[in-house]
This record gives C-alpha cells, sequence and structure tokens, in this order.
C-alpha cells in the first residue's frame, strides 16, 4: 500500500505535468504549499534513486549485487546556472550548463518559468543544474553564477530577507547537502553567457508557443 508521501507525491508530479510551474501546480491541489511540494519532490527524488533496481551477475559459480546505472557515475562536475526574467517580474526562464572535468559538456537544460522576477530566475537556475547533476551521479559539484546577491545567499554571507525567496534557498541547500563537497563562485556575465543563452531561448521557446496558438 502506497505511504501518504507516496500518494502526495504522485498528485503532485501528476499536476506538475499538467502545469507550466510548480506555483500553478501546488495551487491546483487543496492544502498543499510550496515549501511542502519542494520537500515532496526532493524526498520523491531521494526515494526513487534508493529504489534503483539491482541485478545478479555470476562470476566463477560466485553471485555479487552489481547497482544498474544508466548514467556512469562521475566525480566532480561544473553546473554553470543563470535566469532570465524580462521585467521583474515578466516571463522568465532558468538554464543550466553542466561540464566534466576536463571542460566536455555533459548536459545543457532550460526551463520556461511563467511570470517571475529575475531572482526566482536565478535560483530555479541552480536547482535545475545541480538535481541534474545529481541525476549523473555526481560526487562533488563547482557552481558557478553570475548573481552575486544568490552566491552571497547561498554562502550564507547575506540572509535570505524575502519570504517567496526562502523555499527557494532551501531547496538549493538541501540539494547541495546531497553531495560529498561543493564549492560555490561568483563569476563575471560574460563567463556565464552559455548558461544566460539557454534561459533566454527557454522563454523565446514559450513565446513561439503562445504566437503560434
Amino acid at each position: 500500500m502506497a505511504s501518504s508521501h507516496e500518494r502526495e507525491a504522485a498528485e503532485l508530479l501528476l499536476a506538475l505535468a499538467r502545469e507550466s510551474t510548480l506555483e500553478k501546480a501546488v495551487a491546483s491541489i487543496e492544502g498543499l504549499t510550496v515549501n511542502k511540494a519542494r520537500d515532496l519532490l526532493c524526498w520523491a527524488a531521494k526515494t526513487l534513486r534508493e529504489r534503483q533496481p539491482v541485478s545478479t551477475v555470476t562470476q566463477d559459480s560466485k553471485s555479487f549485487v552489481k547497482p544498474e546505472s544508466k548514467t556512469p557515475a562521475l566525480g566532480t562536475l561544473r553546473v554553470f546556472s543563470d535566469g532570465a526574467a524580462r521585467g521583474n517580474p515578466g516571463l522568465a526562464g532558468a538554464g543550466a550548463l553542466i561540464l566534466d572535468e576536463s571542460g566536455e559538456v555533459v548536459d545543457s537544460l532550460r526551463r520556461f518559468l511563467g511570470t517571475t522576477t529575475n531572482n526566482v530566475a536565478e535560483y530555479e537556475g541552480v536547482i535545475l543544474g545541480l538535481a541534474r547533476a545529481l541525476d549523473l551521479g555526481a560526487k562533488r559539484v563547482e557552481l558557478y553564477c553570475d548573481s552575486e546577491l544568490l552566491v552571497r545567499q547561498i554562502s550564507g554571507r547575506y540572509k535570505v530577507r524575502a519570504a517567496h525567496l526562502r523555499p527557494l534557498f532551501e531547496t538549493v541547500t538541501e540539494l547541495l547537502r546531497e553531495f560529498d563537497s561543493y564549492s560555490l563562485r561568483h563569476v563575471p556575465r560574460e563567463k556565464n553567457a552559455e548558461a544566460d543563452a539557454l534561459a533566454n531561448e527557454a522563454i523565446d521557446d514559450r513565446a513561439d508557443e503562445m504566437l503560434s496558438d
């Protein structure tokens, strides 16, 4: 029988599949808050990772259990993240570029966020990149952002005073705890051009869809 967490997580995931943003999905579920929704998503991701199937391999008449993984575990990944909002608030997108230790691109991601602020988009870019780095099996992560505010909040130098940013900050903190170690660095905007382009492409893609409807 499914636990209450499993039922709630399943309901949330179905709502996310129907809606364009987390806030809209939460609004469609009675009694659910954004903070609880993010906790559920982190719980669901962790539970799914722990439930990865195993296969038994026989060698020299001895059996041992070997985990199956679609993606080989990577030691350290570099995550360049960014967010863009055309207006504050305005149409927004998040982007993340993931590189391996040699500088090769492992993955690139973008997500349309609907209408929100630039700071929210910046946080969503970090969450997008960190979640994918964990999914790829990274043990360590180097996070690069061009938002000085974001870097100082995540590092603890600034307090997160805006109530709407607090759940995002807590989600980033929880994701970072999943790694064996991490580093956080502020980079100039010109050094983060690829992630910025991905965030803007997410907005452009949705804008094109809206025009074609």
